[in-house]
């Protein structure tokens, strides 16, 4: 009965984890990518979400403050997810798929270079929220100085990395090295996994007292 019941618990462990490829829903606005170690936060304008900015687009030192202030979790070091770096006066950059957010859009979510990711992607698109077609800061500002214009932004309606005037406004999704700690095993679970226990106990109550 042991090993029945401890397969019946993981059966019901799979089945709540929410797993896809390498994306995994912690619950609690989380969303945990195992290939970079890193956790997303599922709502991608969660600055808007939040009541910080009306509509989430931001200037780039607004939105590093932002993210810097950010507590949710539990956890308060959320930052700028990190492009490829570039050092030459490019307006744009497509190998991304090294970066944190190149590799969500183009590994995780199937997203397909010069196309919009809101009618190209694949079924973990699901997993998130409010992802906005357009352009999303990263946490530092282009090698070569551009005077205002060194806020490097990810497009993430053509896939490529551009810089933009700092003092522009536009979105931001914010990110944390690591996981999180994973959401407790639903109450239905508990429930399931106690009745298969009590029954076990009742059996073997049963059976003791036949023999007496």
């Amino acid at each position: 009965m042991n090993k029945k019941l401890i397969a019946a618990c993981v059966l019901v462990l799979s089945a709540s984890t929410g797993a896809h490829a390498s994306l995994i829903d912690r619950g609690r606005g989380m969303i945990y990518d195992s290939t970079q170690n890193i956790t997303w936060l599922q709502d991608a304008n969660y600055a808007k979400s939040s009541g910080y900015s009306s509509s989430g687009s931001m200037d780039w030192g607004t939105a590093n403050s932002w993210v810097q202030s950010l507590t949710l979790g539990g956890y308060s070091d959320w930052r700028l997810p990190t492009t490829t770096p570039f050092d030459a006066p490019s307006n744009i950059s497509i190998d991304q798929i090294s970066s944190e957010m190149g590799h969500l859009l183009y590994t995780d979510l199937g997203f397909i270079f010069g196309s919009s990711i809101l009618s190209n992607h694949n079924s973990n698109y699901s997993l998130f929220i409010n992802i906005q077609d357009n352009l999303y800061w990263s946490p530092k500002a282009s090698n070569y100085n551009y005077g205002p214009f060194g806020g490097v932004v990810f497009n993430i309606n053509s896939g490529s990395l551009t810089y933009l005037d700092k003092n522009a406004q536009t979105y931001a999704w914010a990110v944390r090295s690591g996981d999180v700690a994973t959401v407790p095993v639903p109450a239905t679970a508990w429930l399931f996994a106690s009745g298969l226990g009590l029954l076990s106990f009742n059996r073997r109550r049963t059976a003791k007292n036949i023999k007496l």
